[in-house]
Order: structure tokens, then C-alpha cells, then sequence
């Protein structure tokens, strides 16, 4: 069951990334299923602890309290969306897909700018680098 969640979770952000691309929001059905795939998937998982899990849960709680302070600078959908991964992933994994996905952006963001399409102040969504985090991290466990 927790390769499944696993398999669907990865899935669900590929979509959730074109549609955020595409529209620059995700809806609230969209985030509520995720987050139900992201539990049942966290309670299948043997190899995690309580303390894992929500220390995994903590890095997506600050996001969404870094998107209150910034007044949804960062997206409210992006940091639930964090939460539920470091739910199932736990910390280590949560925090390395967040890290692969912040360079990713860096590298898009300074593109953008370099290449004069976008400004210091332009949105770019954030969904399709989670999704890029999440499909190196889960080639490089699978591999």
C-alpha cells in the first residue's frame, strides 16, 4: 500500500505541476485527495517513526507560515502540499525534495531574468520543481 501512495502521490504532483503551470492555483478537491493519498500512505509505511513523520509534516508547516508572513508570496496550495510529502516521506525525504526543487527554481527564475521574460517581482509556480524534486528523489532510492 505505501508503494501505491508512493506511485499515486508522484502522479498526483506531475498533474498538480501542468496544472499549476498552466492556471497558477490548484483546487482545494485536488489538495484534499492528495492529502488523503499522503495519510493512508504514511500509515502503511513500517520503516517510519511518529517523530519522523512529523518532523517531515514541520517542513511544510513552516512554508505555509512563511506564506502567511509574505502575504502568499509563497502559495497556501504548496506548503499543504508539503506537508502531506514530508507526512509520507518523513523529514529527510521531504527536506531533500524541497531542496532539489528550491535549485531547480534558482536556475529558472535567474533564466528568466537573464533572458528578460520575467521581472524580480514575476510568480512562478512551484509545483512542477516539486514534481522534478520528487521524481530525482524517488530515482535515486529506486535506483
Amino acid at each position: 500500500m505505501y508503494i501505491l501512495a508512493l506511485i499515486l502521490t508522484g502522479l498526483m504532483l506531475m498533474a498538480a505541476g501542468i496544472i499549476d503551470f498552466v492556471k497558477k492555483e490548484i483546487s482545494v478537491r485536488f489538495i484534499v485527495v492528495m492529502t488523503a493519498v499522503c495519510v493512508i500512505g504514511a500509515l502503511f509505511n513500517r520503516n517510519a517513526t511518529l517523530g519522523d513523520t512529523v518532523c517531515g509534516m514541520s517542513i511544510g508547516i513552516l512554508v505555509l507560515l512563511i506564506s502567511q508572513i509574505t502575504r502568499e508570496q509563497i502559495g497556501r496550495g504548496d506548503g499543504i502540499i508539503i506537508t502531506s510529502i514530508g507526512m509520507l516521506l518523513g523529514i529527510r525525504g521531504c527536506f531533500i525534495i524541497v531542496c532539489y526543487a528550491m535549485l531547480f527554481m534558482t536556475f529558472v527564475s535567474i533564466g528568466l531574468i537573464l533572458f528578460k521574460k520575467a521581472g524580480r517581482y514575476t510568480k512562478v509556480p512551484f509545483l512542477p520543481a516539486l514534481f522534478a524534486g520528487y521524481a530525482i528523489y524517488m530515482g535515486d532510492i529506486i535506483l
